[in-house]
């Protein structure tokens, strides 16, 4: 063989060994999943001001990024803010697959108090008990109509949270109503005040008794307080405040399952985490009990037969708002 045909030979190979990484690489890259998106974030009912009007928000569980975690309403500078994340582990960290359900919706609340056009910012996550594998954050845009003048006046406390939804089937709906009126019904001290600086205390033992009278209208098993739940609770509570995030995880912080073996919780059999918070009327102990039960995956924790034991930890301050706000953390689980 002459030199140059080797030459022409190997020049080839080389060509058709780039060609076909490239041609590999780039039909990777077709293949890739695409993140997953918000489904739809609209008001049921065009905004009047003064008058609760219903935003819903819908999304999906993704394939490649897991189970939508929660989502964050934010209704601008002049309005409030609500928001949750919630997930599960089994066996010494082993990801719990979510509750089954065709679609992830959560419904809320909220008057304008004026008729100027206004944006409401909503943020959904996927992923698990460790930092997030996706968010998308959508803008509804929106002016509230000027209230008739001689309309009737609004409840004191209106519905902040209309409806569960995503339920399975009429069973668990009689029981979500049920839990929905023990809730209502509970008298736990301080369950309809705004934790503030020197109610913080009082303000968990209250969201544990709410917490255990859904379980109650449930009939499952009530929960005890774990001094080592709390510890890992409060210690994400305080990373998210001084870190200014709001999620399971946030690099290089640890995740839920690193949290509870450095408070020594292991080994355990499951365990779970329920965030939630945000600003006014939103963080009184009974509304953020009846936020999480209007969220499918947070019910599920906080109605999981199998979790023996909890942590709560309420400190103020909401990520997104800074100082302004509340933030609650709670932990679940059982030991083996």
């Amino acid at each position: 063989m002459s030199r140059s045909r080797g030459t022409r030979l190997l020049a080839g190979l080389v060509t058709t060994m780039v060609c076909g990484a490239l041609g590999a690489a780039s039909g990777a890259s077709a293949q890739a999943p695409e993140l997953p998106r918000i489904g739809s974030a609209a008001f049921e009912t065009p905004p009047v001001s003064g008058v609760p009007a219903q935003l819903r928000v819908v999304g999906a569980d993704s394939p490649s990024s897991g189970p939508v975690t929660g989502v964050d309403v934010d209704f601008g500078p002049a309005g409030d803010a609500v928001g949750g994340s919630a997930c599960a582990l089994g066996a010494d960290g082993a990801p719990l697959a979510p509750p089954a359900r065709s679609s992830y919706s959560f419904a809320v609340a909220h008057a304008f108090a004026t008729t100027a056009p206004q944006a409401v910012r909503v943020t959904m996550r996927w992923g698990g008990c460790g930092e997030p594998t996706a968010m998308d954050t959508r803008t509804v845009d929106v002016t509230p109509q000027p209230a008739p003048a001689a309309s009737s006046p609004e409840p004191a406390d209106p519905v902040l949270f209309p409806d569960l939804v995503g339920l399975p089937g009429l069973g668990e709906l009689a029981l979500a109503r049920r839990s929905a009126e023990a809730v209502a019904a509970a008298r736990c001290r301080g369950a309809d005040r705004v934790p503030r600086k020197g109610s913080l205390q009082r303000t968990v033992t209250s969201t544990t008794c709410l917490l255990n009278a859904v379980r109650r209208g449930y009939r499952v098993r009530l929960v005890r307080t774990s001094k080592r739940l709390r510890r890992a609770a409060r210690a994400h509570n305080l990373d998210m405040a001084r870190r200014r995030f709001f999620a399971h995880q946030s690099s290089p912080g640890p995740d839920l399952g690193r949290r509870l073996r450095r408070a020594r919780y292991v080994p355990y059999r499951i365990a779970g985490e329920n965030l939630g918070g945000g600003t006014g009327r939103f963080v009184t102990p009974r509304n953020m009990v009846r936020a999480w039960m209007a969220s499918p995956g947070h019910r599920a924790n906080v109605t999981r037969p199998d979790f023996r034991e909890i942590g709560v930890s309420i400190v103020r301050g909401w990520p997104p708002r800074g100082r302004r706000g509340v933030t609650y953390a709670v932990v679940y689980g059982a030991r083996r």
